[in-house]
């Protein structure tokens, strides 16, 4: 089994905030209070920590109006459907049809607001790929856990150094990768092994099962 991230991993997620940033900037926005306000948003609410909603920008934004709400959410959403699949990294589908082809089951599991991470996978029709597909708002490890526990191998990829060390440390049985996305820099924190294509992950897991 072969688990996968899916913002910076599968998902172009810088893309996805600028098609966002786009929008509200054209509703009178400034550049600056955007972005500020953007990754302020993240953590406002204790349960969901680190999950973006264009419902928690608009709380610290302090917009109010119904009508404005429904303006820039029926707006982003429409600019993410029309980019749809642009926003997958172009060695996502291969890997993935490379690895049902060898009959290994894929599973999704992704951190984030519910409602952002369906619109992300309902543009891109990537569902349909995966065997499972698991969102959740704060940690993953109990997910994982329940996974290993019915898998023989179970491999886990995303760009989260600090979240893979966790894995490797409290699941050892988990097989942990780094993906390197150039549009995503993870400054001086690493993880070993890593890839910086998906494809890589084919010929490793050959050593691995």
């Amino acid at each position: 089994m072969v688990v996968f991230d899916l913002d910076n991993t599968l998902f172009k997620t810088p893309l996805f905030k600028q098609d966002i940033y786009k929008v509200f900037i054209a509703h009178g926005i400034d550049p600056e209070v955007f972005w500020k306000t953007f990754y302020l948003s993240y953590d406002i609410e204790p349960q969901s920590k680190g999950c973006y909603s264009l419902q928690k920008h608009f709380s610290i934004l302090n917009v109010d109006s119904p009508i404005v709400k429904q303006e820039i959410s029926s707006k982003v959403t429409e600019n993410v459907y029309t980019r749809g699949r642009e926003y997958l990294y172009v060695d996502v589908l291969p890997t993935i049809l490379e690895l049902k082809r060898r009959d290994e089951k894929v599973v999704l599991l992704t951190k984030g607001d519910k409602e952002s991470q369906e619109l992300k996978l309902d543009a891109t029709h990537i569902r349909e790929y995966f065997d499972e597909i698991k969102i959740v708002s704060d940690n993953k490890l109990p997910v994982l856990k329940e996974l290993s526990q019915k898998n023989k191998v179970l491999v886990n990829i995303n760009n989260h150094p600090d979240e893979l060390r966790v894995c490797s440390s409290k699941i050892p049985q988990i097989i942990c990768f780094l993906i390197k996305r150039s549009d995503y820099p993870i400054g001086d924190s690493t993880f070993s092994p890593s890839v910086e294509n998906l494809s890589e992950i084919i010929d490793k897991l050959k050593h691995k099962t």
